[in-house]
């Protein structure tokens, strides 16, 4: 399948995604869903959750399976954040 955009920096991308984290999401998420999984993509600043990392994948590809996200394990170190490509 062809991308439609170019595949962006991987040291910015993931700043980005664990920006939006840090900023928007860690603190509500480490709550309510702390050892579970986000899927976030920094294009768009949208978030998907899953119980386990696949799940969060997986929700992610739903809405556009074309895209890159970076996946982060809440409550747990941000550097152990993974990149995907949802590409089918």
């Amino acid at each position: 399948m062809i991308y439609e955009e170019i595949l962006p920096n991987p040291q910015e991308f993931a700043e980005k995604a664990e920006k939006i984290y840090r900023d928007d999401l860690q603190e509500s998420l480490e709550k309510s869903n702390k050892g579970e999984y986000v899927a976030i993509d920094p294009s768009t600043g949208k978030h998907y959750l899953g119980k386990y990392a696949e799940i969060a994948v997986m929700n992610a590809q739903k809405e556009n399976p074309n895209r890159l996200i970076h996946l982060i394990r809440i409550g747990g170190p941000i550097s152990l954040g993974f990149r995907y490509t949802m590409a089918q």
